[in-house]
């Protein structure tokens, strides 16, 4: 096996064990928002069945990563922090009930932190010209 095939297998495995780490402990401490969870991970990773298309200078690879792209990569970001989150909370707190408010609070933040990314993203800044001398 080649090097860059063997450093490509390491990461598609890495980024699934934060898949299977996310969606099982979302799926856990969550059971009632099952149908949101399965959508989110569907939805963050589609762009995994079109990586062969990618390299490719069309139009509908273009579309491609431009429609999946945002989802899966803002998938991937939080999956790798939440598998670490809960983790370390898992470590630390022994009982599921805690383990369960603290994934709760770090869903809450992320939330509003996403809401707020968005606003500052969309919402134009305010520029003032300050004469110089």
């Amino acid at each position: 096996m080649s090097r860059t095939a063997l450093i490509i297998t390491a990461v598609l495995a890495l980024f699934l064990a934060f898949n299977v780490i996310t969606v099982w402990a979302l799926l856990r401490f969550h059971p009632r928002r099952k149908w949101i969870v399965i959508a989110l991970a569907t939805i963050g990773n589609v762009m995994w069945c079109f990586f062969p298309l990618l390299n490719a200078r069309t139009d509908v690879s273009r579309a491609i990563r431009a429609i999946f792209g945002p989802p899966w990569f803002a998938w991937l970001c939080f999956a790798m922090v939440y598998s670490v989150f809960i983790a370390l909370v898992a470590l630390v707190m022994r009982r599921r009930s805690r383990i369960r408010i603290a994934s709760r609070l770090f869903l809450w933040i992320t939330l509003v932190a996403l809401v707020a990314g968005i606003y500052g993203a969309l919402v134009p800044l305010r520029v003032e010209h300050v004469p110089s001398r």
